[in-house]
């Protein structure tokens, strides 16, 4: 048996009871795409799957890995005039988020990318820029995230079979740092 379905089988018979109840659960690192079906002799006939009463549904959610660097708006800090030296420093809200829609809970899509994508925090924008004389800038800031990718696959269960109903993307973004720029005005 592949380590794919070592995990799904595994994840499978971890998340059967939330998943009769329209619950979900996640397999993490499991970068190959899975079939559109599954039977019960591919799941080794867990019992769990095949007592699943017809029209159940479950989700899993997969971590499809990293996928680079995005970048948030770029928000103003101050501005200044020279000729001096502008010193930006402030507390700011920061946080975790996701583009893509969400239809696996919340907990699940943290768990498969191992952080949770909806964690806030604050951290102190700081930032110095000398000024010539007669000039007038203007210090800026953004959020700077690491991009990773996540499949959640909705799966419907029929006579112990379990086949793909959808699988929709999701992209979590992990806040890493604010990055700076000065403008002038």
């Amino acid at each position: 048996m592949s380590l794919k379905k070592v995990l799904l089988t595994s994840s499978l018979v971890a998340g059967v009871s939330m998943a009769s109840f329209g619950g979900f659960a996640s397999a993490a690192e499991v970068k190959e795409p899975v079939g559109n079906s599954l039977n019960s002799s591919t799941m080794e006939s867990s019992p769990q799957l095949s007592t699943m009463t017809a029209g159940t549904s479950f989700t899993l959610v997969f971590n499809e890995g990293y996928q680079g660097v995005s970048y948030g708006s770029w928000k103003n800090g101050v501005t200044g005039s020279g000729a001096s030296t502008l010193t930006f420093s402030k507390s700011v809200g920061t946080s975790n988020t996701y583009t893509g829609t969400l239809t696996a809970k919340v907990k699940e899509v943290s768990a498969a990318v191992g952080f949770n994508i909806t964690k806030t925090n604050t951290t102190v924008a700081s930032y110095s820029v000398k000024v010539p004389a007669g000039k007038k800038y203007t210090i800026q800031y953004r959020p700077v995230y690491k991009k990773y990718k996540a499949s959640q696959e909705k799966y419907s269960v029929v006579a112990g079979n379990s086949t793909l109903l959808s699988k929709k993307y999701i992209y979590p973004l992990k806040f890493d740092h604010l990055e700076y720029r000065y403008i002038k005005k």
